[in-house]
Formats: structure tokens, sequence, C-alpha cells
């Protein structure tokens, strides 16, 4: 009788992970769930420019390496006194997307790391 329970629960762990395993993803494409990211923030523009440049997005994001990461969209955030988190290391939500071949993250939500 013992045999007969353990054989049941072994299959039944069995098909619970072929079950699992079956809901993979077929394609393996960036995804546009929101992600947490903690990135040094920098000014990405021309700072003594005559003219002002037409660049999409004027800030970026770098690692602790200070290797760049993407641009940052900022434009679904509204934040008064951003120049502050300027050079601060922030931890930042949203999507990461390819926008003509440039890696670019949407911001839902930006903080200071404490």
């Amino acid at each position: 009788m013992k045999f007969v329970c353990v054989m049941f629960s072994v299959l039944g762990a069995f098909f619970a992970a072929l079950f699992a395993s079956s809901c993979q993803s077929v394609n393996t494409s960036a995804v546009d769930a929101p992600r947490e990211m903690i990135c040094e923030l920098r000014y990405a523009g021309s700072t003594y420019a005559p003219m002002q440049s037409e660049q999409p997005y004027n800030f970026a994001l770098y690692d602790i390496n200070g290797k760049f990461v993407a641009y940052l969209d900022t434009s679904r955030i509204v934040i008064p006194g951003f120049d502050k988190l300027m050079g601060q290391f922030v931890i930042v939500r949203g999507s990461m997307l390819k926008i003509d071949s440039e890696s670019v993250f949407r911001a839902d939500s930006i903080r200071k790391k404490r």
C-alpha cells in the first residue's frame, strides 16, 4: 500500500512539473513588464551648446561601474526638483524598450536610493 502511495506522489510531482514547464513563453523577445533598476542618473543633453539640441531623451542611466544602461524617458512622471537627483543613485521603476536600436527605459516612478 505504501508503494502505491509513493508512486502516486511521484507521478503527481512529475505531471505538475510537466504542466509548469509547458507554461513557458514561446518567444524570447523583451517583455514590457515593469521592473526596478538601481542606476546612477546623469544628464545626457548638451550643457554648453549655443542652441538647444532636439534630443528625445535628456537623461541616461548608468550602472555602478559607470557603463551606459539606457536613456530615461520621463514623459510619464512629474517630479519637482528633478535636478537634485542628478549624479545620484536612484531606484527607477518602469519598462525597458528598444526604440530606433537604442535602449530606452520608460519610467513610471523614480526615487532616490537611500
